[in-house]
């Protein structure tokens, strides 16, 4: 019975590497983002566009709100054969992921703060 022991630490390995993997994901995305500290909202909305959504600081600046969607594959439906002849089947689905970028602007509109979430956070 040795190799429950093996499993069990190979698969908590495994999801620490996977873990690890996406906050240095990320971080990596942050750092991109960062480049726009210290610039006005304006510069970064004639680069990436209108944002999709804002929001309040709470400090009385706002909040850019960018989202990315990713297709992640469709999910097959199922069918089940009852045994009265009765056939139901459900369809499938697309599966998405979003990942969220967010910039934080001062009342005077300055990007202050930058803030990646990804699809698992």
């Amino acid at each position: 019975m040795k190799i429950i022991p093996i499993l069990t630490c190979m698969s908590s390995l495994l999801i620490f590497s996977c873990a690890s993997m996406y906050l240095a994901k990320c971080q990596k995305e942050e750092s991109k983002m960062n480049v726009w500290l210290n610039h006005k909202q304006s510069e970064l909305m004639q680069e990436l566009g209108p944002p999709d959504n804002t929001a309040d600081d709470g400090q009385g600046g706002k909040i850019l709100i960018y989202h990315k969607i990713f297709n992640m594959g469709n999910s097959q439906g199922q069918g089940r054969v009852y045994p009265d002849g009765r056939i139901e089947y459900t369809e499938g689905h697309e599966n998405t992921a979003t990942e969220t970028r967010m910039y934080y602007a001062n009342q005077n509109g300055i990007i202050y703060y930058c803030k990646f979430k990804g699809p698992f956070d």
